[in-house]
């Protein structure tokens, strides 16, 4: 497939051929959150994401540059490994238009908001119906914290070019850089360990914390 360059315009080129500057680019945002903070400290957000594919594994460096982002994972927590089994997958999920312009395909999630398990645990003193209350109310809480939060960014953006969100709001390809409608709104929970700790007075199986779009 023909790489697109500036102004949506094809630059000639393949998007393979691009694929040591990627690796370049990828290793050198690995670097930053090894780094750290001004003060050393991990990046809470932005949070890279690594996809593993099974086209990965077919670049010769793949190995090293996995351990190497296992290496910066241990060491400050960032990074998040997903594993897509299925390639398709997302390619199913355009519609025609998006299929064949894929940078067409751009996703992002506007906004977190994350659940303190162990604080609502701690409100709930032992009780899990009062508990599943809490739960309910802040994740109510949650989902109106993003629905202000998309109904600020779409008045921002319609101001166009001329708002506090032009490179968002710019338009080279007949969308706005920001797709709003691909946008998803994320909803997260924190130590649920802790959480059943403090509702059974036991320590419970530490499970990974789920997370979901609203």
């Amino acid at each position: 497939m023909s790489a697109i360059g500036a102004e949506g315009k094809p630059t000639g080129k393949k998007y393979g051929d691009y694929a040591h500057d990627a690796k370049r680019f990828s290793h050198a945002i690995l670097e930053v959150f090894e780094k750290g903070d001004a003060k050393g400290k991990p990046f809470i957000l932005p949070r890279p994401l690594l996809h593993i594919t099974e086209t990965f594994w077919k670049n010769k460096d793949a190995r090293e540059f996995l351990l190497y982002a296992c290496d910066v994972a241990g060491l400050k927590g960032n990074t998040c490994f997903v594993f897509d089994r299925d390639e398709k997958a997302l390619s199913s999920a355009l519609i025609d238009e998006e299929r064949d312009k894929p940078w067409l395909a751009r996703f992002a999630a506007i906004q977190s908001v994350t659940l303190n398990l162990p604080r609502l645990g701690y409100k709930a003193e032992g009780d899990e119906k009062k508990l599943f209350a809490l739960l309910r109310e802040f994740m109510e809480k949650a989902a109106k914290a993003h629905v202000q939060k998309k109904d600020f960014l779409e008045k921002l953006l319609s101001y166009a070019e001329a708002g506090p969100l032009a490179v968002l709001a710019m338009n080279h390809d007949g969308f706005p850089f920001l797709r709003m409608n691909m946008a998803s709104y994320v909803i997260g929970m924190a130590d649920s360990m802790n959480l059943c700790k403090s509702i059974r007075g036991k320590n419970c199986i530490n499970r990974p914390a789920r997370w979901s779009s609203a």
